[in-house]
Formats: structure tokens, sequence, C-alpha cells
């Protein structure tokens, strides 16, 4: 699911219409070098679009714990084997 929300120039402060804010929810889990990897390939892959500054990206991840996750019917994550690594 990806959630696209445009806000106009005026509602952000010090930055030029080339600011992008990134918010991901994720299941906790992945290392510290996982998220830097993340961090760069996100840079570096918006940086195809067009013209982007270091000051134009903002990333934010919350890690969420597998208890507060409901997925599959209704089921807590923490409950099931997800199919996929979290750990990494």
């Amino acid at each position: 699911i990806v959630l696209l929300t445009e806000r106009q120039p005026h509602h952000i402060v010090n930055k030029d219409e080339h600011f992008i804010f990134v918010e991901l929810l994720a299941i906790a889990g992945r290392s510290s070098d996982a998220k830097r990897n993340l961090y760069r390939l996100a840079y570096e892959n918006l940086c195809r679009l067009g013209p982007l500054k270091p000051t134009d990206l903002i990333v934010m991840l919350h890690d969420m714990p597998k208890e507060n996750c409901g997925v599959r019917g209704g089921r807590m994550a923490a409950d099931i084997e997800l199919g996929f690594k979290v750990n990494v």
C-alpha cells in the first residue's frame, strides 16, 4: 500500500520544490546496516527521477513490534510465520 500526500509549498519551511518526505512502517528487526542501506538506496533511486540534493530527502522509518501488526485475516504477526526474513 502506498499513500501519497502532497503538501503545499508554504506548509514546508526552508525546503524547495524538490523536497521529499518518505515515511515507512515496517516490522521491527532490521539491523542498523540494513536501514543505512535502505536510506542510501532511497536517495540514489529518487535521484534518478530528477535533481535531488541530500537536504531534499527525509526518510522516517517506524519499526513496529510484531505484536503491534495484524496481518492475514486479523492474526498477530508474532503468532505466524511471515514467510520472509525480518532480522537482516
